[in-house]
């Protein structure tokens, strides 16, 4: 009786210290109450007025801290008075009855696709899944001890929980069926719909498109097979949050119109939420006591990302925290590789590259875009052959592709008319990249001309 008693308290300890664990390294815990936090918590009101939304916003401008808010402030792992105490005179503590609705009443599935590795193959893809999807098992090994979980289904959650068999299975299917499995098992625990939130959503799609990888198809119907077994008609999971770079380009047919998208800066509810407004940006400088004309020019170097309809402006929150921390103008935001890959190959077609120069030397260019262009990617095919070949529409996709990766924004004053859309530089620290990178591609250009040179010089000694 005495090691039953002791094997029940060494249980309960350990999944407390878990939980603590979790907390410390959550990351809105760790920006709450310092003087640099900005208060985004009207988004997880936002979040619940959708069943399955799709976030894009550039990396840095708040995805995963915003997922692991949400995922705090919601999940039924901690005692409300804890999640309470994070949350306490932010905006939405203010929401009495929506605190009172949904402050730790659900249970929560967090899973990261990020991976630090570059895409190079659907190996690689799947292999950051089975990572993932272990990660998520891991948080949620107490139902191993649940009386509610039949004997079976915990004989599977067991070979989840084990890294090593998740490694080894080779069936994609069970891969992917691992989070509905998970939501299951929850919702028997808790008797309560489960909200899903996935930080990293479409990974790899875009990269391997823009390198032109054979294993593209791949990759996208691994994501398409996850939307369908995990989204589809399940009567386990109520609502879910999916965060990414980029859409994915290149999917079609349910899970294309499953997925309720909301592109960086592209719908008026989720605006605010990804980026520092304006007002948040003054606050801040109040609070670091930036005045005057270095005020002006950190606007000028960090703001400028537009909405589409113009009414809201945003600030880069990691340039503009450096610039905060260091109080130097420079280069602080360092983009995704998927953006610097995707510049240096539209440098090598020359309308492209007129492009960016105009953008760089006068202010009062842009580039223009159709948003209303089937996201399917018509041009997909064609990314296999060189950059001189590929069709004009597909200049629709890379433009695309660099306004969600943070590289270009919306020009204040846009018409109604999605099908003409104009987009320009946010700001100084962007200009000052692509002056950069088409630097860099004149010097490339300028020795490989002058090798070929040399060449036919000494062929006709």
């Amino acid at each position: 009786m005495y090691v039953k008693v002791c094997i029940v308290i060494l249980a309960l300890v350990t999944m407390l210290c878990e939980c603590v664990s979790a907390l410390n390294q959550n990351k809105f815990v760790g920006i709450r109450n310092k003087l640099n936090f900005v208060d985004k918590t009207l988004l997880i009101r936002e979040i619940l007025k959708h069943r399955i939304v799709f976030i894009s916003a550039p990396k840095g401008f708040g995805k995963s801290t915003n997922l692991e808010m949400i995922g705090l402030f919601l999940s039924n792992r901690h005692k409300k008075s804890e999640i309470a105490i994070h949350f306490k005179e932010t905006k939405i503590s203010d929401e009495k009855e929506f605190v009172k609705a949904h402050l730790g009443e659900y249970p929560v599935i967090q899973c990261d696709l990020l991976a630090e590795s570059d895409f190079t193959s659907f190996e690689s893809v799947l292999a950051s899944f089975k990572e993932s999807l272990h990660s998520a098992f891991v948080e949620h090994r107490y139902l191993l001890k649940s009386e509610k979980i039949p004997k079976e289904m915990k004989t599977i959650l067991k070979q989840y929980t084990n890294l090593t068999d998740i490694l080894q299975a080779n069936s994609t299917e069970e891969v992917v069926e691992g989070l509905d499995f998970l939501s299951e098992i929850l919702h028997k625990h808790y008797a309560k719909p489960v909200v899903l939130l996935v930080n990293g959503f479409g990974q790899a799609v875009t990269e391997n498109i823009i390198q032109k990888s054979e294993d593209v198809t791949s990759i996208l119907n691994l994501y398409s097979l996850m939307i369908r077994t995990t989204f589809v008609n399940s009567s386990t999971i109520s609502h879910v949050v999916l965060s990414g770079e980029t859409w994915l380009y290149g999917l079609k047919g349910t899970p294309l119109t499953l997925i309720d998208y909301a592109g960086f800066l592209q719908r008026p509810e989720f605006s605010l939420f990804y980026g520092f407004t304006h007002n948040e940006a003054d606050d801040l400088m109040r609070r670091f006591k930036v005045q005057g004309d270095q005020r002006e020019e950190a606007y000028k170097w960090f703001g400028g990302y537009s909405s589409l309809d113009g009414k809201v402006q945003v600030f880069n929150p990691t340039s503009l925290l450096k610039f905060l921390q260091y109080k130097h103008l420079k280069k602080y935001w360092i983009g995704s590789q998927l953006g610097t890959d995707l510049i240096e190959l539209m440098l090598h077609e020359l309308n492209f590259k007129n492009n960016f120069t105009n953008l760089v030397t006068n202010g009062s260019y842009s580039v223009k875009i159709n948003l209303e262009k089937d996201m399917r990617l018509v041009c997909l095919e064609n990314l296999k052959n060189k950059i001189t070949q590929i069709p004009e529409h597909c200049g629709n996709f890379f433009y695309r592709v660099l306004l969600e990766a943070g590289y270009l924004t919306f020009m204040d004053n846009q018409g109604k008319d999605k099908k003409n859309v104009a987009l320009a530089l946010p700001n100084e620290e962007i200009r000052s990249y692509f002056n950069r990178y088409i630097s860099k591609f004149n010097v490339v250009q300028w020795h490989n001309e002058s090798f070929v040179n040399l060449e036919q010089i000494l062929s006709k000694t």
